[in-house]
């Protein structure tokens, strides 16, 4: 039975385990194991060890925690019954200690489905003080946006800011004479190019048979209108999809570039996409700063 659960859920199960045998106001689940409790995305898989912040650390913790000293006790709030640290504090300590990628995906999700707010987030920032990496959780608060809907248009705006392509609209409505021809992912006007992030869950495909490394605790791009419903098959997922694409095509008589989970999760491979899109002149020159 545990061999068949996804990794999320493994160590779901491990933090409440953990959480009901280390009882004290003075830790709380934290980081990534925080993350998870909330739903909130990640790249690649979740920590081997739970995640705990702690005040005092007395006596020899467990072998599979991992704590992190604080001063001051974090704002929690209680997670199915455990002990978790605040989405605004958690997407913080992600920022802190992963990478920009990582970050902006956490910080985009919490602000779509209203876990917290900016100015939560930035309060946050300020309670931590001058401890390690808060330069890091501004700059990804910064870029955050709520307007990001899933965990790969996140990760794709990280290249995007990487790799200093121009910023894009987000969520541009194309319209004709009929109405609303479509919603695409990213609308560059002077290029006069719509940008989409072809998810799996876009077409009603099961994530793990297309291969796709998103990793997201709860669930997918739930809401979006192309998200197929009602066991839709595939075929007929794509056919309706070619169809909008041919009418914001005939609307704006623009360009549709197109990308997948695999083209974003390599920054090379993605610059060139970009580059040949004519949104990257050269070879593609990553910024330093968004790269640790």
């Amino acid at each position: 039975m545990w061999h068949r659960l996804a990794e999320d859920e493994q160590h779901r199960l491990l933090v409440v385990e953990t959480a009901r045998r280390v009882q004290s106001e003075d830790a709380s689940v934290s980081h990534l194991s925080s993350a998870v409790m909330w739903g909130i995305p990640h790249l690649g898989k979740p920590p081997a060890q739970v995640q705990l912040t702690t005040v005092h650390r007395g006596g020899s913790p467990p072998t599979h925690t991992r704590h992190h000293r604080t001063g001051s006790v974090p704002p929690t709030v209680m997670v199915d019954g455990v002990r978790c640290t605040s989405p605004a504090r958690t997407v913080v300590d992600i920022a802190r200690t992963l990478s920009f990628a990582s970050a902006l995906m956490a910080m985009d999700d919490a602000l779509r489905r209203g876990l917290a707010t900016v100015a939560e987030i930035q309060e946050a920032i300020e309670q931590l003080g001058r401890a390690r990496g808060v330069s890091r959780a501004a700059l990804v608060l910064s870029h955050a946006d709520a307007l990001s809907e899933s965990p790969g248009e996140s990760l794709s705006r990280a290249r995007m800011i990487q790799l200093g392509v121009p910023t894009p609209v987000l969520q541009f409505v194309v319209r004709d004479q009929d109405g609303v021809a479509g919603r695409v992912d990213y609308w560059w006007e002077a290029q006069n190019l719509a940008g989409e992030f072809d998810g799996a869950v876009k077409y009603g495909l099961d994530r793990s048979a297309t291969g796709a490394r998103e990793t997201r605790s709860g669930g997918g791009a739930s809401g979006d209108p192309r998200v197929a419903a009602g066991g839709a098959l595939a075929a007929e997922v794509v056919h309706r999809e070619k169809l909008r694409e041919d009418r914001i095509r005939a609307a704006r008589d623009c360009r549709m570039l197109r990308w997948t989970w695999d083209d974003a999760y390599d920054l090379p491979r993605f610059g060139a996409i970009m580059r040949r899109a004519g949104l990257l002149s050269g070879e593609p020159a990553p910024d330093p700063r968004y790269l640790y």
